[in-house]
């Protein structure tokens, strides 16, 4: 419960007690995190019994992109702060919490980084495979609906529907 308090403290971000930019960009990060991870778990987990496979695919392709925009932003958020706790220590030196407070920023902004970084590049590698398991595990009727008119090959009915060409 105490992770957060070196940026509750005045002198942080300011003079006086001021916006917690640390805690708020990691209460940004875990609301995207677990909206996108629970979601993609229960579909994933239907798909695999063999119930709603167009709507696991479907929600693969909406929430990745929104999974890394809620990073995005996370991290625009820490950069703000970490800038703001840095200006405000280069206004005063003696602000040791201030630096101590952008060092803790500058440190979440580096992990979460390769974090996300690893995270993408799995998935990437595992694409193909996971796609041509979700075509199978289809209906026919279902799958028709995925099939580009004149394509037959499954790597090109990807391209065409998770890339967009």
């Amino acid at each position: 419960m105490n992770y957060y308090t070196l940026g509750d403290f005045p002198g942080a971000y300011a003079a006086d007690a001021s916006t917690n930019w640390w805690k708020m960009s990691n209460d940004v990060r875990s609301v995207g995190s677990l909206l996108t991870w629970g979601v993609l778990f229960i579909t994933q987990a239907l798909s695999m019994a063999g119930i709603l496979n167009d709507v696991n695919v479907m929600a693969w392709m909406y929430l990745i992109p929104f999974w890394m925009i809620m990073n995005m932003l996370s991290e625009m958020v820490s950069f703000w702060g970490r800038e703001t706790a840095f200006s405000y220590y280069g206004d005063d030196a003696t602000k040791v919490i201030a630096i101590a407070t952008a060092d803790a920023h500058k440190g979440e902004m580096l992990v979460w980084c390769a974090t996300a970084s690893a995270t993408m590049l799995n998935l990437w590698i595992n694409h193909e495979a996971w796609w041509k398991g979700q075509i199978k595990m289809m209906d026919e009727e279902t799958r028709e609906k995925f099939m580009m008119e004149g394509d037959d090959d499954e790597e090109m009915m990807f391209r065409k529907f998770y890339i967009g060409f």
